[in-house]
């Protein structure tokens, strides 16, 4: 387990991530993200994939961390799922749309891991039509950098309290516990 990890009560069952956050793995998932380079959905879901396998064979669906909608509209597609679409295919596990966030929150990359907490309080919700298709499943959920699993946990706490039987997380990108410096994403 990571240094960082330890005595947070999370309530996902396990986290894989590929890669420690550095300049060029961020660089990815910033032409990714902010860019409009979709094309980098691919390599990243194949790393993702290589990387995690054991968490694709026990999951029955996959889902991703949902956006706003002002924000998905402005930016025109949400990244992670784009990559999730890519691990459905390679895994021919199902990509399910489980929440809707519905709530605009402040950037996380400065807020500690109670702040952030805070900050994502009430900020995501099931989507009431998809509550029968996540009852009894092995849910996986993906998502770009895990820095203090706040946001990876809440999601599992919404998915577990819609009867999800179990929920594991797969990141692209674990920021190092052990680094001073600050990083942005």
């Amino acid at each position: 387990m990571c240094p960082a990890c330890m005595g947070k009560n999370y309530k996902f069952d396990s986290h894989r991530s590929c890669i420690i956050y550095g300049d060029l793995s961020s660089r990815a998932v910033k032409a990714l993200k902010y860019s409009g380079k979709l094309y980098l959905a691919e390599p990243i879901a194949r790393f993702m994939y290589a990387v995690n396998k054991e968490l694709f064979e026990n999951a029955d669906a996959i889902t991703f961390v949902p956006m706003t909608k002002s924000k998905l509209a402005s930016r025109g597609y949400n990244h992670m799922e784009e990559v999730a679409k890519v691990l459905s295919k390679i895994s021919k596990i199902p990509v399910l749309e489980c929440f809707n966030k519905i709530k605009e929150t402040e950037d996380q990359a400065s807020l500690n891991y109670d702040k952030r907490t805070k900050n994502l309080k009430g900020s995501f919700v099931v989507i009431d039509d998809n509550k029968d298709m996540i009852r009894g499943k092995k849910i996986l959920l993906v998502d770009d950098v895990f820095t203090t699993g706040s946001t990876a946990n809440e999601c599992s706490k919404l998915l577990l309290k819609a009867k999800a039987k179990s929920v594991n997380v797969a990141t692209f990108l674990k920021t190092d516990p052990f680094a001073e410096d600050d990083f942005e994403i």
